[in-house]
């Protein structure tokens, strides 16, 4: 159906009034005024509440990038988890030992409860390129955590859990460090011990060599007064 005069005219008059109003009202309080309801019905529609840990962090008394603590104290809580809920693990080699350190896959969810409460983890990754001086291709990886809730646990969740999660996944770090530690100590003694050996080894074969070379000099010193005799 074709647009009546009418219409057109009211219309035309919508779009005079919204003229005249941005002339006296400034253009801001309108954006603010359409992101707060706009705010309101996303959330409506989307009540889960989303929180990002990147794994590096710009330290500014430094002035350079360093990794972030939260993140590896979410990562060493995650790593106790992910092993028996995660469906997609990634293997990683632990520094000086043949053990492996079992974590989450990249895109990969796992969920995990706090006092009847269900939140979900996901480890994420950004790939961003850049052109080097020599024309090559250099790719740097950015990752990070993703932790999702109800909008209804938010209290809960920023305060309670995210202490929890940070208390636990330390105590497993400083754990993980004196086991390594123990370890360590255990193959420095281990090594000494062979050490010990060895030397122990190497000190009788020479007692043994020096016995035979004086029991040989003997029996060439009987043998010339012998010949001597005769």
């Amino acid at each position: 159906m074709m647009p009546t005069w009418q219409s057109m005219g009211s219309w035309g008059s919508l779009m005079f009034i919204w003229a005249m109003l941005q002339q006296f009202i400034p253009y801001r309080f309108f954006r603010r005024f359409f992101e707060k309801y706009t705010r309101k019905i996303e959330s409506y529609f989307d009540p889960y509440i989303r929180i990002r840990f990147d794994e590096y962090c710009f330290n500014d008394a430094l002035s350079e990038r360093e990794r972030s603590t939260a993140y590896v104290a979410i990562q060493h809580y995650l790593e106790t988890n992910s092993s028996c809920k995660a469906r997609r693990l990634k293997a990683n080699p632990v520094k000086n030992s043949q053990t492996l350190v079992l974590g989450m896959d990249d895109y990969e969810e796992i969920t995990d409860e706090y006092q009847g409460i269900t939140v979900w983890w996901t480890s994420m990754k950004t790939v961003s390129g850049s052109m080097s001086t020599l024309g090559d291709d250099k790719q740097e990886q950015q990752r990070y955590y993703t932790l999702n809730f109800h909008g209804r646990y938010r209290d809960l969740i920023t305060k309670s859990y995210m202490q929890h999660v940070l208390t636990q996944g330390k105590a497993i770090s400083v754990e993980k460090r004196e086991r390594k530690l123990k370890e360590l100590k255990e193959l420095l003694a281990k090594a000494k011990e062979e050490e010990e050996l060895l030397a122990k080894a190497k000190e009788e074969e020479q007692l043994k060599a020096k016995k035979e070379k004086v029991q040989d000099n003997g029996r060439r010193f009987i043998s010339s007064k012998r010949c001597c005799f005769l």
